[in-house]
């Protein structure tokens, strides 16, 4: 059987000079990325419980694009995936903390790698209009993400 792949596109989300911040995806996404693969797949409703493979390969295919900015970086990426859950109220954030060596592992095919560190948070996507949003979650959370990215930016600059 011949090997079929596909690519993890980051046209939604934040990049910073080319480098991805934050993917958002959510069960469409998904299942269209997927279809790559397999045609013929139903399409399933979004799993509240569950972390799905594609947002761990998200989370990993970020962690690799940092590395590739970043040379002289040999440590752990810090990297986020965010979709809605299936009411569209809450936002799950999803972040990923990968090696570099679990990254090089993993282009050489290695069959054992280090642990990928996972956490999941589930917030309130504001609905109020009129509020202040430098005082939400959602907004301070994505503000960290870009600041970190910022910073990882200025301490790693990358040869043009």
């Amino acid at each position: 059987m011949a090997k079929k792949s596909f690519a993890i596109p980051f046209h939604l989300g934040c990049d910073i000079d080319g480098i991805p911040v934050f993917h958002l995806t959510d069960s469409f996404a998904r299942y269209e990325e997927r279809r790559q693969l397999i045609p013929d797949l139903v399409h399933e409703p979004q799993d509240e419980i569950s972390t799905d493979a594609f947002d761990v390969a998200a989370l990993i295919a970020q962690a690799a694009s940092q590395k590739e900015s970043f040379a002289a970086h040999d440590g752990i990426y810090e990297t986020h995936v965010m979709y809605p859950t299936s009411t569209s109220k809450k936002l799950v954030v999803l972040t990923g903390w990968v090696p570099s060596t679990t990254i090089t592992a993993l282009k050489e095919g290695h069959e054992m790698i280090e642990p990928i560190v996972l956490s999941r948070e589930v917030i309130d996507v504001p609905s109020e209009t009129c509020c202040d949003w430098t005082e939400i979650d959602l907004y301070q959370i994505i503000a960290g993400f870009i600041d970190a990215s910022v910073r990882a930016l200025a301490l790693n600059p990358r040869e043009l």
